[in-house]
C-alpha cells in the first residue's frame, strides 16, 4: 500500500515494462509511463478522466503519462489483465511528439477494424512472450513489435496534441500531478491536510483544491479516503488487528470516522466486512484476499499465457506476419 503510486523500473529493457496481474480492486493511482492494458478474462470498470467504462475479454485500454486511474473488478471473478507500460521517452528520436498526445479514454477495440484490433492483441502477446522468455536477441524484435504497437495506436485511437505554447503547461501540470499522488502515498497514514499540500507546491488552498479536483475526479478528501479504506479492508483481511489499530494504521483519525468512509465506499461497516468474509466459502475468501493485485512472476506468466501465445501465433500467420516480426 505504501507504494500505490509507480515509480516504474524498466530493468531488463529500459523503455518498457510487462507484467500479467490478477485483480478485483486497484485504488486510484498514478505513474507516469503510458500504459497499455488488454483484458485477458473477466471483466472491469475502469475510471478515469471522469468517466466509468466497462472493458470485457479481449478488449484494451490506454493511459496517458499522468491519468489519474481507479479499476473495479467483478467482486466474484477476478480479472485476469496483461499490461505493457512505456516510457513517454521511448521514441523520442524519431517520434518526439508522443509526449505531446493526449490519448482519449475509450474502448480502443472500437477505434481498429477487426483485422487490425486482431493484429494488435496478437502482437502484444508475441511482445509479452518475449519479454517473459527473455530468449536471446529478444531486446530486437520487442522493440520492433513496440513500434508496430504505437502505430496502430498512433494511427487509430483518437488523440489531442498539445499546441507548442502548451506544452510547458502541461509538463508542469504532470510534474505536480506526480508529486501531489507520490506524497499521498507517502503520508496516508498520518495527518494530511490539503493546506499542507497547497503550501509545499506554493498554492493557494482554492487553487490546489480546483486543480485537483480537476485532474484526479475526486475531491483530495475522496482520494485520500479510498487509498486509507482500501488499507484498511487489506488489514481486516490479512490480520488479526482490532479496529482501533486498523484505524491508525490505515491513517483514519478515529473509528468513527473510518466506521463512516469504509460505509460509504463497501456498503457495510470494517466489522461487518470481516464478519461476512469470515463466513463466506473459502474460495470466495482467497479471491478477496487477493483482490487488491496478484502479480504473477515472467515463469508463471509464461504458464498462464501459453493458450494465448498459441492463439497470437495463430493470427499473425493468418496475416503473414510470424516471420516479419
Amino acid at each position: 500500500m505504501k507504494n500505490q503510486y509507480e515509480i516504474i523500473s524498466h530493468t531488463t529493457i529500459h523503455s518498457f515494462k510487462i507484467f500479467l496481474v490478477n485483480l478485483l480492486y486497484r485504488e486510484p493511482h498514478v505513474h507516469g509511463d503510458i500504459e497499455i492494458c488488454y483484458i485477458l478474462e473477466g471483466s472491469v470498470i475502469m475510471c478515469s478522466a471522469g468517466q466509468k467504462l466497462c472493458f470485457k475479454k479481449n478488449d484494451f485500454v490506454i493511459f496517458n503519462s499522468c491519468q489519474p486511474h481507479e479499476i473495479y473488478g467483478d467482486e466474484n471473478n477476478p480479472a485476469l489483465i496483461l499490461a505493457l507500460q512505456v516510457s513517454p521517452s521511448f521514441c523520442k528520436d524519431y517520434f518526439p511528439k508522443i509526449q505531446d498526445l493526449d490519448f482519449s479514454f475509450c474502448l480502443c477495440n472500437s477505434c481498429l477494424s477487426p483485422q487490425d484490433a486482431n493484429i494488435f492483441q496478437g502482437t502484444l502477446l508475441e511482445l509479452s512472450r518475449l519479454y517473459f522468455s527473455k530468449s536471446q536477441g529478444f531486446e530486437f524484435r520487442c522493440i520492433s513489435l513496440l513500434n508496430l504497437l504505437f502505430y496502430y495506436i498512433i494511427t487509430a485511437v483518437p488523440y489531442n496534441q498539445a499546441e507548442p505554447e502548451e506544452k510547458n503547461r502541461i509538463l508542469i501540470r504532470n510534474q505536480r500531478i506526480q508529486r501531489i499522488s507520490q506524497y499521498i502515498q507517502e503520508h496516508y497514514t498520518e495527518k494530511l491536510l490539503l493546506t499542507q499540500m497547497a503550501e509545499a507546491e506554493g498554492l493557494t488552498v482554492s487553487y490546489l483544491s480546483h486543480f485537483f479536483k480537476e485532474h484526479f475526479h475526486l475531491s483530495f478528501q475522496e482520494y485520500l479516503s479510498s487509498i486509507r479504506c482500501e488499507k484498511a479492508r487489506q488489514l481486516l483481511l490479512l490480520t488479526e488487528h482490532g479496529l482501533l489499530d486498523i484505524c491508525l494504521e490505515s491513517g483514519f483519525s478515529d473509528i468513527k470516522y473510518m466506521n463512516k468512509a469504509f460505509f460509504k465506499k463497501y456498503g457495510c461497516t470494517p466489522r461487518q466486512y470481516r464478519k461476512d468474509i469470515l463466513k463466506a466459502p473459502l474460495p470466495v475468501q482467497q479471491k478477496t484476499i487477493l483482490s487488491t493485485q496478484n502479480f504473477f512472476s515472467d515463469t508463471t506468466s509464461l504458464v498462464l499465457l501459453e493458450q494465448y501465445f498459441l492463439n497470437a501465433e495463430k493470427i499473425l500467420k493468418e496475416y503473414s506476419l510470424g516471420k516479419v516480426l
